[in-house]
C-alpha cells in the first residue's frame, strides 16, 4: 500500500479494518517525542509480516504520545519505528527501533518499541569483471559487528539501480551481497562501514565477483 502522511493518532490500514482478523496495537511514542534537541521532527512507522511484506506505513507529524494501529493479525508482525529530522528533501535519521510480536484476531496490545541512536548509510554495488545484471530483489545485508540487546542486529537494504541506502543503529557493520546469475554462477562481496548517529554515512562500493 502507499505511504501516507498523517496528523491523527488512529491509523486503519488496508486489509485489516472490517475483516474480523484485525488486532489493535497502541504504540507508545512519548519517549521519542521527549528527546532533547531538534533531532525528532517526524516518526515513521512500518509494520511487516513474517515474510518481510509491508502491511502498512505512515509518517506521524503530530506529537501525540501514542499511535493507534489496526493491523491484520498473524505471527511475527514486525513494528519498525524511525525518527528523522532535517529538510523536506533529505531527511536525516536520528533513532531506530523494531519489535516483533505475534498478534491474534481481536487482540489489544500496548506496545513499546525500544529505540537507539541511528544514522543513514548509502553505497553502491558493483559487479567486477563481468557485465552481469544484479537480479531484482537482491539486498545488502547489514550485520552489526557488536549488536546491542533489543536493537536490530541485521537489516536488509534494497538495491535499486546499483545503489542502496537505509537506516542503521550507530556502530560498526559488515555489509554483504550475494546472488546467482542466470547461469547459476554465484557472486558475493563484502565491505565494512561505521555508522555515526545523525549523519549520512558513505559505505563506498561493494564489489561482487564469482
Amino acid at each position: 500500500m502507499s505511504r501516507r502522511v498523517v496528523a491523527a493518532a488512529a491509523l486503519l490500514w488496508a486489509g485489516a479494518c472490517g475483516t474480523g482478523e484485525e488486532a489493535r496495537v497502541v504504540l507508545d511514542l512519548a519517549p521519542l517525542w521527549q528527546q532533547s534537541g531538534q533531532t525528532v521532527e517526524e516518526i515513521s512507522v512500518r509494520v511487516l509480516d513474517e515474510d518481510d511484506q509491508e502491511l502498512g506505513s505512515a509518517v506521524l507529524l503530530s506529537t501525540n504520545d501514542t499511535a493507534e494501529l489496526i493491523v491484520r493479525a498473524g505471527p511475527r508482525r514486525r513494528f519498525e519505528v524511525e525518527a528523522t529530522f532535517g529538510g523536506p528533501v533529505a531527511r536525516i535519521p536520528s533513532y531506530l527501533g523494531e519489535r516483533v510480536v505475534d498478534l491474534t484476531a481481536g487482540q489489544e496490545l500496548q506496545l513499546v518499541v525500544p529505540v537507539f541512536p541511528a544514522g543513514g548509510v548509502v553505497g553502491t554495488v558493483t559487479v567486477v569483471g563481468a557485465a552481469v545484471p544484479i537480479p531484482s530483489g537482491t539486498v545488502v545485508l547489514a550485520t552489526a559487528d557488536n549488536p546491542r540487546v533489543d536493537a536490530p542486529a541485521v537489516r536488509r537494504l534494497p538495491i535499486v539501480d546499483g545503489s542502496f541506502s537505509g537506516t542503521l543503529v550507530d556502530g560498526a557493520y559488515t555489509l554483504s551481497v550475494s546472488f546467482d546469475d542466470a547461469g547459476g554462477v554465484s557472486y558475493s562481496g563484502v565491505t565494512e562501514v561505521t555508522v555515526v548517529r545523525e549523519q549520512r554515512n558513505d559505505a563506498g562500493a561493494i564489489e561482487v565477483a564469482p
